[in-house]
């Protein structure tokens, strides 16, 4: 919290470290809660119903559905018990887990599956038991990994190639299989081409162009504006520009995605450039015709890459939680953040929090979320992608992610503080607790400046995990990025106002 704010010695929320079992085990009810139940009756016939049938349930699923459930208590209990019947019905139309199929899969395909498929855990057992049937059903399409032609390989070949597809394999072993397949499909390519005026070996970063080249260097400064993070533009060839090629090359389509720096690859990059350039300019021609951008326009080049639709329009018309919920629910992602993969794949010394997405590639979350850790993990559903941290101002608590592979639905309006009046109604949707597209809703009740940020205060509810999450408006346009709440007040939350992101 910044210093000099009134309650500054009062216990502040910041950080979302939700390791196994912290933060996600189902939470008593309040004592009051608990009690005032009991008196009112509202605790017995129907509540006794669905703890019976809870309770005749298998250890592992009864504590899923308790930890999917628990957040639904804060909502009453007719919510809490509508939240057991929903998973109990599910449940019943796939009870129980493919033990057999996986069974009989060899240890490293089961252990891959059950790490793709444990995210799914926390939104009950008939969600996890339906990503273990998909990803079984995945792999009996693609059931062998290209060993035969792996071991052909030299080490330095087949290494590479096992680091390209390291991460894809937290989304099971048929997404593994397939990028094996994909990635010596494409190096076998290589090799069958004729011998001409190109070069044909594979230039990975030790074999690299002559340091401080000119083709090296503008070839940087078209990675850095496409958002691809090639390191300093000095021409000097090192690991991060061959790593920012080799994606924009498989972005592309360019085959083979092999990092090398041809005339074929300068052109691609340079008419990229001119698409992204053009794209930039119809986006801010067709804004202006809409409504006045905020001023000034987001000059500085480490905010550069945003493009978005921000309004300064007066006030908004309250347009209610459902439809402001259906509005903005495909652009909410879950941001897992682990210090190594094998942390990631163990789900263990893991930070969680939310992030909100402004177009295609691009998120905004706060830096506190990752704290300092460099694998980052982006879910939604069933939808999983690693994703990489583009741009960062850890003072203010603003960061800004890049998805690897998927195309994200952008939030449609992002609007103005200086429109925000105290008293509107608001809204919060992130994943507090690692409980995925939970929604709140409350008002603005103050806008505070400190230290030159805008932060709008709300009674919309966050806890441990929204962090990141979004503070919408009664029409669903982003107002803020939920942040910190006072944990000794009363409804004190805070977001820092989305437009704060397009400034340096």
């Amino acid at each position: 919290m910044p210093s000099g704010w009134p309650g500054e010695r009062a216990r502040v929320v910041m950080r979302d470290d939700l390791g196994v079992g912290q933060g996600m085990k189902p939470r008593a009810l309040p004592t009051a809660v608990a009690f005032l139940l009991a008196c009112s009756g509202l605790g017995d016939a129907r509540s006794q119903s669905e703890m019976d049938a809870v309770s005749r349930l298998p250890k592992e699923q009864r504590d899923m559905i308790l930890s999917a459930c628990s957040l639904s208590k804060y909502s009453g209990p007719a919510a809490y018990y509508s939240c057991l019947d929903r998973q109990i019905a599910a449940l019943q139309k796939s009870p129980n887990p493919p033990t057999d199929q996986l069974s009989r899969l060899s240890k490293e395909e089961r252990d891959l599956i059950l790490s793709a498929c444990s995210l799914s855990k926390y939104s009950g057992p008939a969600a996890y038991h339906s990503c273990l049937d998909r990803q079984i059903a995945a792999l009996q399409k693609n059931p062998l990994a290209p060993t035969e032609q792996l071991s052909r390989l030299s080490k330095e070949e087949r290494d590479m190639i096992l680091s390209a597809c390291s991460l894809s394999k937290y989304s099971g072993p048929a997404a593994y299989y397939s990028c094996l397949d994909r990635q010596v499909a494409a190096l076998g390519s290589v090799r069958q081409e004729p011998r001409g005026d190109r070069k044909i070996d594979r230039p990975g970063p030790t074999s690299m162009p002559a340091a401080g080249s000119a083709e090296v260097a503008k070839a940087q400064r078209a990675l850095s504006e496409l958002g691809y993070d090639p390191g300093p533009v000095d021409g000097q060839w090192g690991r991060r520009t061959y790593s920012a090629l080799v994606r924009f090359q498989s972005d592309k389509g360019i085959v083979p995605a092999d990092g090398h720096l041809s005339a074929a690859t300068l052109e691609a990059l340079e008419a990229a450039v001119g698409q992204h350039r053009a794209s930039a300019r119809s986006a801010a021609t067709a804004e202006t015709e809409r409504a006045p951008s905020i001023t000034p326009a987001p000059s500085p080049a480490k905010w550069a890459a945003m493009k978005s639709r921000v309004l300064t329009s007066e006030g908004s018309t309250d347009q209610g939680a459902q439809r402001v919920f259906a509005a903005v629910k495909g652009s909410i992602w879950t941001v897992i953040a682990g210090k190594t993969i094998a942390d990631v794949q163990a789900v263990r010394n893991l930070a969680q929090g939310s992030a909100v997405a402004v177009s295609g590639r691009l998120l905004l979350t706060n830096c506190h979320v990752l704290d300092g850790r460099a694998v980052l993990v982006l879910v939604q559903g069933d939808a999983i992608d690693t994703a990489s941290l583009v741009s960062s101002s850890p003072d203010t608590d603003r960061c800004i992610l890049r998805a690897k592979t998927l195309t994200l639905l952008p939030i449609r309006f992002i609007r103005s503080s200086k429109s925000v009046q105290i008293g509107e109604r608001a809204y919060t949707v992130g994943a507090p607790s690692g409980l995925e597209l939970t929604i709140g809703e409350g008002i603005v009740s103050g806008v505070r400046a400190r230290a030159g940020v805008t932060y709008l205060q709300s009674s919309a509810p966050i806890s441990s995990g929204s962090s990141g999450g979004g503070l919408f408006d009664g029409e669903g346009k982003l107002i803020g990025i939920t942040t910190f709440r006072i944990r000794d007040g009363q409804a004190l939350n805070f977001a820092i106002a989305a437009d704060e992101y397009w400034r340096d």
